[in-house]
């Protein structure tokens, strides 16, 4: 309202969220809202924004058993937002790197076992180029990227 209050504008329909995230994963220059559905069906949801504080229905990306957290960045230099995710599964915690199609959804998810997946933080930590991923809470997991051919 220009005042630096709020106004309600909309409500996602986004099951069970425990994370959001921002990013423009479907290449309009609008940003888009991108959340994981931790109720067990494994999806990533993409609500793409319409650029006047609205929102689509969610694209659905599979990423594997509950989902937890999710963080954007173009691992691969492609120039299309890629998705960290953070999975719980029954064997333990996940990594799920998906590879953005720029239509805003995500490739086959590429797995990593870690020690924990909560909280995701993303940077190039070894000044090689590649962006690299370090998460945890009961341990910390860092997983060094690999800069693509």
């Amino acid at each position: 309202d220009g005042q630096g209050r709020f106004t309600f504008q909309q409500n996602l329909n986004a099951l069970a969220p425990i994370s959001i995230t921002i990013g423009d994963v479907d290449g309009d220059g609008k940003l888009d809202v991108v959340a994981p559905d931790q109720t067990g069906a494994g999806k990533i949801l993409v609500f793409r924004g319409v650029g006047d504080g609205t929102f689509l229905d969610p694209l659905l990306s599979d990423t594997g058993y509950l989902p937890r957290y999710v963080a954007l960045a173009d691992f691969n230099h492609d120039g299309k937002l890629d998705a960290l995710v953070g999975n719980d599964t029954t064997s333990g915690a996940q990594l799920n790197l998906q590879y953005g199609n720029g239509d805003g959804t995500f490739g086959t998810p590429e797995s990593y076992w870690v020690d924990s997946t909560i909280p995701i933080a993303i940077g190039d930590f070894n000044h090689d180029g590649a962006l690299d991923a370090v998460t945890g809470v009961n341990g910390v997991s860092v997983l060094l990227g690999r800069n693509p051919k």
